[in-house]
């Protein structure tokens, strides 16, 4: 079993340390294949090293422990994960009796142990289903991977995402230029997680809201929403033509 250790305090993760290397923890045959201080350095050893499960602190400045699992999840990895928080209000909130592992600190080894060997017993269609199900956290911010390296794109700077056949790109208008970057989301997944940031315009389109400017309709009454410091219109369903007219109200 490979471990990976995520938390930014230096004596929490050696206390965990301890624990995993003591020799009650032999029957896992563990393989500690490292620590991060942060969560976008969590996310990118996870990326590399593919551990089996992430004792992944909750709270931490930056990208916070909710959001590295979500990354994980949308990405297509699927390490079980147990989180790590001082914190006991999370557990309610976030997790339900199917939760892989939550784990106050200071960490109890014998509560490691009943996570690590619950964690041992799940297939990952049952870790992928409870990430889906426990993982309430938003985003705001999206993670590309690129031959290993990270890139984190704020979800502010978003203005668009668009849906061509199999794929879905984001588009971003940064120093004067727009740039595109295709991710693993679809647009489903996108308009349930970022309803109160996005508005599905078509099918194939969502817009962030704060950038919309106007509703114009051509010749042959086809509408079109114009975005901020786009050139081209993007096309507006008739189904959508009031939703988009009820965002420029307010």
């Amino acid at each position: 079993m490979k471990i990976l250790i995520v938390d930014d305090e230096p004596l929490a993760r050696k206390r965990m340390l301890g624990h995993l290397q003591d020799a009650a923890m032999a029957e896992f045959n563990l393989e500690i294949v490292g620590e991060a201080s942060n969560g976008e350095e969590g996310l990118a050893m996870a990326l590399q090293h593919r551990p089996d499960v992430i004792l992944l602190d909750i709270r931490m400045p930056g990208l916070d422990g909710l959001q590295v699992a979500r990354h994980l999840s949308s990405m297509g990895e699927s390490p079980s994960v147990i989180f790590t928080t001082a914190y006991d209000e999370y557990a309610m909130a976030a997790f339900d009796a199917q939760a892989i592992g939550y784990l106050l600190k200071p960490v109890r080894q014998q509560k490691l142990i009943d996570s690590l060997r619950r964690a041992s017993q799940l297939s990952d269609k049952q870790i992928t289903a409870v990430e889906v199900q426990d993982l309430v956290q938003k985003r705001d911010r999206f993670c590309l991977n690129k031959r290993g390296q990270l890139t984190m794109i704020p979800l502010g700077h978003i203005r668009y995402f668009m849906a061509d056949q199999k794929y879905v790109s984001l588009f971003i208008f940064q120093d004067g230029a727009w740039k595109e970057e295709i991710i693993d989301d679809t647009l489903k997944e996108l308009e349930n997680e970022f309803s109160s940031s996005f508005l599905r315009v078509h099918r194939n389109a969502l817009v962030a809201k704060k950038f919309v400017e106007k509703l114009t309709r051509d010749d042959e009454g086809h509408y079109h929403v114009h975005i901020k410091d786009l050139a081209k219109a993007i096309s507006v369903s008739r189904r959508q033509v009031k939703e988009v007219k009820n965002l420029l109200k307010k």
